[in-house]
C-alpha cells in the first residue's frame, strides 16, 4: 500500500471527510481491519483564507509547498491537495516537488467523459478562473456552466461563512436550492460541486434528486484510494 500524504486544512470540515471516506473505502476494498496509510498535513484556514482575499498567491504557495516539502520528507508517495480553490497554484507545485500530485480534476473522468454539458459551483476564485473549469472542458470536451455572478457570490458566502466551520441552517438550505434552480431553468442536472464542503448541503430528497450531483471530493478520495493499491 502506498501512503497517501494529504494537504488539508482547506477547511478541516473537508479534510476530515478525506481522512474519513480513505479509510472507509480502503476497509471496503481490503477488509478486516485494514485501513489507509495517510499523512495529513493541516494548515491553519484562517492563514491561506486571509492571503486568498488579497491575491497574495505567492504566499499561499509558498505555505503549500512548504506542506508539502514536509509531506515529501514524511515518505508520502504522493499527494492530493484538499481543496478546488488551492489547484490554482498546482502548476508552481507539482514542478518544485518531486513526488506526484493528484489533481482533483483528473479524477473526474469516469463522471463526465460521456457528458457534453454540466453545470458548476466552487468559490467566487475557483468560478472566476479557469484553472478548474478550463482544465474540465480541455481535458473532457464538455461544455461548462457558471452560474451567474451574483449567484456565484451567494454560494460563496455559504461556504466561507457557514460550511468551512460546519455550519448549516434552513436558510443556508434555501438559499443554496434557490442557487441550483437556475440549472434547472437552464435544462442542465448535472452539477459538479468544485468545492469540497459542498456536499455537505446535499440531501436524499425529492429536489436534491432532480440533479446528479458529481461531487470532487468523493471523486479525489476514489482516485487516492486507487493509487494507493495499485
Amino acid at each position: 500500500m502506498k501512503k497517501i500524504g494529504i494537504i488539508g486544512g482547506l477547511s478541516w470540515e473537508s479534510s476530515r471527510k478525506y481522512y474519513s471516506k480513505i479509510n472507509r473505502k480502503i476497509n471496503r476494498r481490503l477488509g478486516g481491519n485494514n485501513s489507509a496509510e495517510i499523512i495529513l498535513y493541516s494548515l491553519n484556514f484562517k492563514d491561506i483564507e486571509k492571503l486568498q482575499s488579497k491575491g497574495k498567491w505567492n504566499k499561499v504557495y509558498e505555505k503549500i509547498k512548504m506542506a508539502g516539502k514536509s509531506l515529501e520528507r514524511a515518505d508520502a508517495d504522493f499527494i492530493i491537495i484538499a481543496s478546488n480553490t488551492i489547484h490554482k497554484i498546482y502548476p508552481e507545485l507539482a514542478s518544485s516537488l518531486k513526488v506526484p500530485i493528484y489533481h482533483i480534476v483528473d479524477a473526474l473522468e469516469s463522471r463526465i467523459k460521456r457528458l457534453s454539458k454540466v453545470a458548476i459551483l466552487g468559490t467566487s476564485i475557483t468560478l472566476s478562473d479557469e484553472f478548474i473549469t478550463g482544465r474540465i472542458e480541455k481535458k473532457y470536451n464538455v461544455e461548462v456552466l457558471k452560474p451567474p455572478s451574483e449567484k456565484i457570490e451567494i454560494v460563496n458566502k455559504i461556504i466561507f461563512k457557514n460550511l468551512v466551520k460546519g455550519i448549516i441552517n434552513k436558510d443556508v438550505e434555501k438559499e443554496f436550492q434557490d442557487v441550483l434552480k437556475y440549472f434547472l431553468k437552464k435544462e442542465v442536472k448535472y452539477v459538479i460541486l468544485a468545492c469540497t464542503e459542498l456536499q455537505m448541503l446535499i440531501k436524499n430528497n425529492k429536489f436534491f434528486n432532480r440533479f446528479n450531483f458529481i461531487d470532487t471530493l468523493e471523486e479525489h478520495c476514489n482516485l487516492a484510494v486507487e493509487k494507493s493499491l495499485t
